[in-house]
């Protein structure tokens, strides 16, 4: 069963750099993270789609713009059908953050 929440590092939050389709996008690919711990995740063009609400070729623009801003590290071609692998990054290079124990 899909969770109805999403895991969206705090950072996203407060980065101006970040336009209304790219915050949305991102949180639509966060949204297949499985665990607090789960940083890599495969999701086709279309399926994000649907989570953000936007046309695919918005999600391919988009996609593209946040690896640039350094939000994503995208693996794979996808497109026709096909997945994508995409790792979710903080722009200065670290990991997401781990949840705080307590």
């Amino acid at each position: 069963m899909t969770s109805p929440f999403t895991m969206l590092p705090r950072a996203a939050n407060t980065d101006p750099r970040l336009s209304f389709r790219q915050y949305k996008t991102l949180t639509a690919i966060c949204s297949f993270r499985e665990s607090a711990d789960d940083f890599c995740v495969e999701a086709g063009r279309d399926e994000i789609a649907s989570r953000c609400g936007f046309n695919p070729s918005i999600v391919s623009t988009a996609t593209t713009e946040l690896q640039r801003l350094g939000w994503l590290i995208k693996h794979g071609v996808g497109g026709r059908g096909l997945k994508s692998s995409y790792t979710i990054t903080i722009p200065d290079g670290q990991t997401a953050p781990v949840a705080a124990a307590g």
